[in-house]
């Protein structure tokens, strides 16, 4: 039973050292009932993901079914759950107003991927990627048919149906908003009489717009042929404005662009000039620096640059374009100096930006490269480590013994030791560098743990059987005396049956060898014979006795062994014992029954030979 028992803490030891729990990724709730949709409303259904492994997980998000994926979106779109925040909101976007009418049921699952440590860590092994099983979450909706456009548009005192559409359940709506982007070219050369310019306006917002107008405001005087009413922009379209300009009586002149409704403004700027105002066109007035920039990935980062004037003049009528990043500015003069604002979001990576700057009488243009790093995940890395590099303290302070432990801790002290200088790499931007370290760390750790884990088993298994070597050695000594004891009790009863088997042959023998006897010996024969049958009875007696004795003492010692050894194998050897000397006492009684028998026989013969002479 012993045996057993160190068997299983065994066991469980390996299995809490080598196996890792096969967990998931759940979704709360799992199904949600969107009803009908309104067509002209963008719907937001909120779910939580849980998770229950043991490591951080990386989730993106699949739509499953295919004629659904281009109207659906996930906001955020990637994330990362955590070991201890393992609850994280997300949100399934539907814009139905495409999707074709009908009933559906969307079935969207996370795809998540775990980084963590493989089981069996060697110097050539990396981080393992491992996919993880996920739940899946469904969202019923119905789509209606599209209503029949009106020719005719409502009038502005008319209510507008465009957006009565409400809740559904407790489901939260995007917010409408109202944003209107101008498009324009900063610059405008006037080469002939008259030019066409082309303005773009397009709706950004979520919200259609109404009794749009727009004017056009020169600074000096010009020509400005243009239509100043626009009427209806709804959400996502596009409309083009043409702008014939004319008659420009200055070398340059500012135009400020003005769309409204009853509650907003929009506004934008661009100069026209005269092919006569920029005969003389210098290069290179404008230097911008800083030319190399480090910003955070994934977050909304402001960049300052500060456009030089290298020039012995004072610039006029600026306008700076970053193409790539739909980028316009203007300022309307530049003496010594100034700084220009840049937002941007970037993900991890390197971005080269060309900077191009218009002014009047010349262009410069200038080229930055930013990289984009991701702070958290290094952040993330070094705690992981420092988290390791505690596990690995603790292991070594109570582990009782280690061969060579004075050079695991120095091991561990260096490793404490590249940590903190890779805490001195995050902070000077020394991200190749910093990668590498943290690399070598983080194989110089897995090394270490391995080697730890495997002296903890060992160490344990040393003390399992040093505090179960007393038990074994107990167990041992009982299962001795019990076959001791039967050896015993097998010689005795087969002295016994020996010798009683010596008797009955001795016995048989005489009877053969016996000659016949005379009358007269017949009185003196039967009292021979009753006291030899007297004698036997007292023999089996006294026999009957000591065989009772010894099955007293046999089952004592054999209850006295039950309490001490519980097992099937040893009850059925006893078993076994008590049977054979049932079978031994039942051919007792038999040869008994038989020799009664036979002396009745005698004694009918006699009888019956004594009446034959008593006749004659």
């Amino acid at each position: 039973m012993m045996m057993i028992i160190n068997k299983a803490i065994i066991y469980l030891i390996l299995l809490i050292c080598f196996v890792s729990p096969i967990l998931g990724v759940g979704i709360l709730p799992s199904d949600r009932e969107g009803s009908e949709l309104d067509l002209d409303i963008i719907y937001n259904f909120s779910f939580t993901l849980t998770n229950t492994h043991p490591y951080d997980l990386n989730i993106t998000f699949e739509t499953m079914n295919n004629n659904l994926k281009s109207y659906i979106t996930y906001n955020p779109s990637t994330l990362t759950l955590n070991t201890t925040d393992n609850k994280i909101p997300f949100n399934v976007i539907i814009n139905p107003k495409n999707i074709p009418h009908g009933d559906y049921t969307l079935i969207f699952r996370p795809n998540a991927i775990s980084y963590k440590p493989e089981i069996n860590y060697t110097e050539n092994t990396s981080l393992a990627g491992i996919i993880i099983p996920t739940a899946t979450g469904t969202i019923s909706f119905n789509v209606p048919e599209e209503p029949e456009i009106p020719d005719d548009p409502p009038s502005p005192d008319e209510p507008s149906d465009s957006f009565t559409g409400g809740s559904i359940g407790e489901m939260p709506l995007i917010p409408k908003t109202k944003l209107l982007e101008i498009e324009v070219p900063v610059f405008v050369k006037l080469t002939e009489e008259s030019v066409s310019v082309i303005i773009k306006l397009k709706n950004m917002g979520t919200e259609n717009l109404q009794n749009l107008s727009i004017t056009l405001t020169p600074d000096n005087p010009i020509a400005l042929k243009y239509n100043s009413i626009i009427g209806y922009l709804n959400a996502g379209e596009e409309k083009n404005i043409l702008v014939e300009i004319s008659n420009a009586t200055s070398i340059q002149t500012g135009i400020k662009i003005n769309v409204y409704d009853s509650e907003n403004n929009w506004s934008a700027l661009f100069l026209v000039y005269t092919e006569t105002s920029r005969s003389d066109i210098e290069t290179g007035c404008i230097r911008i620096e800083p030319k190399n920039f480090r910003i955070e990935a994934d977050k909304n980062t402001s960049l300052n640059l500060t456009l030089i004037n290298i020039c012995n003049t004072t610039l006029n009528n600026i306008g700076v374009e970053i193409n790539q990043l739909n980028y316009k500015k203007t300022l309307q003069t530049l003496e010594d100096q100034t700084t220009i604002e840049l937002n941007l979001i970037l993900k991890e990576g390197e971005y080269s930006y060309e900077i191009k700057s218009v002014y009047e009488g010349g262009s410069s243009t200038s080229r930055i490269t930013i990289q984009s790093i991701d702070y958290q995940q290094f952040l993330d890395e070094i705690k992981k480590l420092e988290q390791m590099l505690e596990e690995i303290k603790i292991k070594i302070k109570l582990t009782p013994y280690i061969p060579n432990k004075d050079n695991l801790i120095n091991e561990t002290n260096e490793m404490e030791y590249l940590i903190n200088y890779s805490k001195e790499l995050l902070n000077q931007d020394k991200i190749q560098n910093l990668q590498a370290l943290l690399t070598q760390i983080r194989k110089n750790g897995g090394v270490i743990l391995n080697h730890l884990n495997l002296w903890i088993i060992i160490n344990l298994l040393a003390i399992l059987l040093l505090f179960s070597m007393p038990a074994i050695i107990w167990f041992l000594i009982k299962i001795l005396e019990k076959k001791e004891l039967e050896k015993e009790i097998g010689a005795y009863s087969k002295r016994v049956q020996k010798k009683y088997t010596q008797e009955l042959r001795k016995k048989i023998k005489l009877r053969i060898k016996k000659p016949k006897k005379k009358k007269e010996n017949i009185e003196l024969e039967k009292a021979e014979r009753n006291e030899e049958n007297n004698k036997t009875k007292q023999k089996t007696k006294n026999l009957g006795e000591k065989i009772k004795k010894l099955r007293n003492r046999i089952n004592k010692k054999i209850s006295k062994t039950k309490k001490i050894i519980k097992k099937p194998n040893e009850k059925r050897e006893n078993e076994k014992t008590v049977k054979k000397m049932k079978i031994k006492e039942n051919s007792k009684t038999k040869l008994k029954k038989k020799e009664d028998i036979k002396s009745k026989k005698r004694k009918h013969k006699i009888s019956v030979k004594r009446k034959k002479y008593a006749k004659k």
